[in-house]
This record gives structure tokens, C-alpha cells and sequence, in this order.
């Protein structure tokens, strides 16, 4: 009971960071080229199996996935957090999009360049 409340406390405080100071792109992809190393066991010596998007990666990606899949009829082909992240930084490439736009804006429009969207 205590984790989920101190996680659930967690989340809506730096929710309500995320609300009042939308991140930069230059600030998401800082935030998302932070890995998570995997380790496994391979013949008895532990060998790197992978890595993994960092959890606030993650969460930014697919909130603003549910987001949009909320206020529009959206059908996107993929809604893993990796994909969608590459989606978005294709897209900053294509269009030219700065560092210094609204993380949140430019990744609704990459989405929306995938996604079946009205």
C-alpha cells in the first residue's frame, strides 16, 4: 500500500511539473537517450542482453500517445514506447523541427504522421 502511494505521490508531482513547464525537445531527448542497462546470464558470466528506454522516456511517449488517442480518432500502427520515440525523431529530422520547440507539440505531430488521425 505505501509503494503504491508514495508512486502514485511521485507521479502527480512531477505531473504537475511536466503541466506547468512543457520540456523542450532538446530536454525529451536529452531525458531519452538515458538508457537502462540489461543484464543477463549467458554460460555463467553475466553478459549485456539490452537495453531499455528510461521510465520517464517511456511515460512522456505514451502519455502523449493515450493523449491524442483521447481527443481524436487515432488508430496508430505501433504504440511501443522505442517506436514511437524513433517516429518522433525522424520526424524532427524530416521537418526541420529546433530543439528549442514544445517537446509535446512536435511529438503529437510525428504521432500524427503515423497514425490514422481526425
Amino acid at each position: 500500500m505505501y509503494i503504491r502511494l508514495a508512486l502514485a505521490l511521485a507521479i502527480a508531482s512531477y505531473s504537475t511539473f511536466a503541466l506547468a513547464d512543457d520540456l523542450s525537445n532538446k530536454e525529451l531527448i536529452k531525458a531519452c537517450d538515458k538508457k537502462t542497462t540489461v543484464f543477463g546470464r549467458e554460460n555463467g558470466k553475466i553478459v549485456k542482453a539490452g537495453e531499455k528506454l528510461s521510465g520517464f522516456c517511456a511515460g512522456y511517449v505514451q502519455a502523449t500517445l493515450e493523449a491524442l488517442k483521447s481527443s481524436a480518432s487515432c488508430n496508430p500502427q505501433g504504440e511501443d514506447a522505442p517506436f514511437l520515440l524513433s517516429v518522433y525523431t525522424q520526424y524532427m529530422q524530416d521537418k526541420k523541427i529546433p530543439e528549442s520547440a514544445s517537446a509535446s507539440q512536435t511529438l503529437t505531430m510525428a504521432i500524427r504522421r503515423i497514425a490514422q488521425c481526425k
